[in-house]
């Protein structure tokens, strides 16, 4: 398309993601709306989610129609928000506690400091992150996954381990394992940091 200025524009979602819109241009996208920016970048907004931003949830997940928390007020010591001597209280089950926060020091985009401990952001992230295990039996095990040189997979049950993949979405076959074991996959890198684990249950 070849338009100048800002620009409006709508047709199904299908339609427009054909035929995105273009730098300085929006179009309304079924129930999402497509922002070009400036340097041509595009962003999707499903209104249906923004819609949802601010609105106030039970327990249950019930939401209450109109109300937003920008209407609620902050009080502490008897609301939403308590403080209390060593931490913060956040609706009545939620504890922030005030001096493992008050060691926490960002220091960069890269790297943060706990106490006297230098943290590595990428390491951080991967080691809360785990692999993706796609298919699983007795005899074998499918995983993928986004970091990692392999990934180790163990019987967590027996506490053996079965041996690695090296390829995310690659396969490994074992010797029988009976079922209801719990299988684990979790990745390695090139410093030997362990990713969290995903776990399974042969069934």
């Amino acid at each position: 398309m070849a338009y100048t200025g800002i620009l409006v524009r709508a047709a199904t979602f299908n339609a427009i993601y054909t035929d995105p819109p273009i730098a300085r241009e929006i179009a309304m996208a079924g129930e999402h709306i497509g922002v070009g920016t400036n340097t041509s970048q595009i962003y999707w907004l499903n209104t249906l989610a923004l819609s949802k931003i601010g609105l106030v949830y039970d327990e249950n997940g019930n939401s209450y129609p109109g109300f937003k928390t920008s209407a609620l007020p902050i009080t502490y010591d008897a609301g939403y928000l308590q403080d209390k001597t060593d931490h913060l209280l956040v609706d009545l089950g939620v504890k922030f506690r005030y001096a493992p926060l008050g060691a926490l020091e960002v220091l960069d985009d890269s790297n943060f400091k706990f106490g006297s401990k230098n943290i590595d952001v990428e390491v951080f992230s991967f080691i809360t992150g785990k692999p993706n295990i796609t298919a699983l039996s007795n005899i074998s095990i499918v995983v993928e996954f986004t970091q990692g040189e392999k990934v180790l997979i163990y019987n967590e049950t027996t506490e053996a381990l079965l041996g690695e993949i090296t390829s995310s979405g690659g396969s490994l076959t074992f010797s029988a394992q009976t079922i209801g074991d719990d299988i684990t996959a979790q990745a390695v890198d090139t410093s030997y940091n362990l990713s969290a684990k995903a776990v399974e249950a042969i069934v």
